[in-house]
């Protein structure tokens, strides 16, 4: 991304993660379900946390307590 778009794509970016539904996939209302296993999570968890210790996670939202939500 060229430097002087960056901050705007990145707002952009923040405000449509937080504009998602998560949960039940089932359900019409929902934008993004569970992953698929526990190995999944994982990996996605793990990738989140590496960026995020490099500074480059652009945001963290809370996922639903029960299922492999990430």
């Amino acid at each position: 991304v060229q430097k002087d778009v960056e901050k705007k794509m990145l707002d952009m970016l923040t405000g449509a993660m937080e504009a998602l539904s998560l949960g039940d996939p089932w359900r019409i209302s929902t934008d993004v379900g569970p992953v698929i296993d526990d190995e999944a999570q994982k990996s996605i968890r793990d990738y989140c946390t590496d960026m995020g210790l490099q500074g480059r996670l652009v945001a963290k939202l809370e996922a639903p307590k029960n299922g492999r939500f990430v």
